[in-house]
């Protein structure tokens, strides 16, 4: 995934490079692991890191207990930092637990939680419904918390979609003084997205959103800092 917002002077730009640490659609369990890069732009008023870094390291389960009922374990040790001095305050354990339960062709309701182990937001629920050509052939209908999904066919190969995602993370940093702190950046996220398929299955997407209730926190200080709404540019592949 390949994701901008501009951002210059006071405001606050992100680049991001991420490779999400899952199993590839149709693997049942195995270890994964991801390497992300984050290059940050602005506010010129504090001396944030030029750029940041993931490593993740972790194991996925999937599997079913029956044919109505499936579910996803993962667990993942990680070190987020911009790796100037020490990143032992920037380990984090992102985890989840999820299952789905299949009530017919067209239903599913899905559970579970979803732990980020962020300072701002250390753990989420995981809850909603799936809708599938309930009310139009071809319009799906994720209206599952925290990342909900409504798309809709356009053509075997093609679909566009409306989603929301909540951004950011928490890394080690290190500042001029030799201090190093811990900080926080959120965001949220309404994107508009057209995705195609390839011949061999794989799913590639470019996505125009909207970014709102933008903040930067830094962890034992008080108070945070916020910016204004932005746009994001981004491309994503999936297999």
């Amino acid at each position: 995934m390949l994701a901008w917002i501009p951002g210059h002077g006071e405001n606050f730009g992100w680049l991001d490079w991420q490779s999400h640490p899952y199993l590839r659609r149709g693997n049942r369990h195995g270890l994964t692991g991801a390497i992300n890069v984050h290059w940050l732009a602005g506010p010129v008023s504090s001396p944030l890191p030029p750029r940041l870094w993931d490593f993740t390291l972790g194991y996925q389960v999937r599997n079913k207990f029956s044919d109505q009922l499936i579910y996803d374990l993962f667990t993942s040790v990680g070190a987020f930092s911009d790796f100037e001095g020490s990143a032992r305050k920037g380990i984090r354990f992102p985890s989840h637990a999820v299952g789905m339960f299949h009530v017919n062709h067209s239903t599913d309701f899905v559970f579970g939680i979803d732990y980020l182990d962020r300072d701002d937001v250390a753990a989420l629920p995981v809850i909603g419904v799936s809708l599938r050509d309930l009310f139009t052939q071809g319009l799906r209908m994720d209206l599952i918390f925290p990342r909900p999904r409504i798309d809709y066919m356009l053509s075997e190969k093609n679909r566009m979609y409306l989603a929301g995602q909540m951004g950011g993370g928490t890394w080690q940093v290190n500042f001029p003084d030799a201090t190093n702190p811990v900080m926080t950046y959120r965001d949220f996220r309404l994107l508009l997205g057209f995705e195609s398929t390839d011949k061999d299955g794989s799913l590639s997407a470019w996505e125009f959103g909207y970014v709102f209730g933008r903040s930067l926190e830094f962890r034992n200080q008080p108070g945070d800092t916020h910016f204004d709404d932005a746009f994001l540019i981004q491309w994503v592949s999936r297999r």
